[in-house]
């Protein structure tokens, strides 16, 4: 606490000094300075009183794009489960295909391993 209230004191006394010295060495007159001043302060509310709506627009704006992007999203995951749903639905028949081609394909290794494992006996009880 005590850190930003001597923080604090610090910006307040900068500025005055700042804003003094400023006022202190222009080489204007102080009604020139007065009218610099003033319309510096009308252009910066200007200023801000855009950038405010820009702002605002920008928040309207990220709002339509939350709504909207929740609206396609409900509709469209209803379509997005359909389509999977259909698309195992339609590779489930070449799913089992593919699974008893692999597991014959399986088989006919075994018995191969098995006629070269028997060949490879009858051969070392030959020689």
């Amino acid at each position: 606490m005590k850190k930003a209230a001597s923080f604090s004191l610090g910006i307040l006394f900068g500025s005055v000094t700042a804003g003094t010295i400023a006022l202190l060495t222009t080489p204007c007159s102080s009604k020139d300075m007065k009218l610099r001043v003033a319309d510096s302060r009308d252009t910066l509310k200007v200023q801000l009183k855009d950038i405010k709506e820009n702002a605002l627009n920008v928040k309207n704006a990220i709002q339509n794009v939350v709504k909207e992007s929740k609206e396609t999203f409900s509709q469209l995951a209803p379509e997005a489960k359909a389509s999977i749903a259909n698309f195992q639905e339609d590779i489930a028949p070449h799913q089992r295909s593919i699974q008893n081609h692999l597991a014959e394909i399986e088989q006919n290794i075994k018995g191969l391993e098995d006629k070269l494992g028997n060949q490879q006996k009858k051969e070392t009880q030959s020689s």
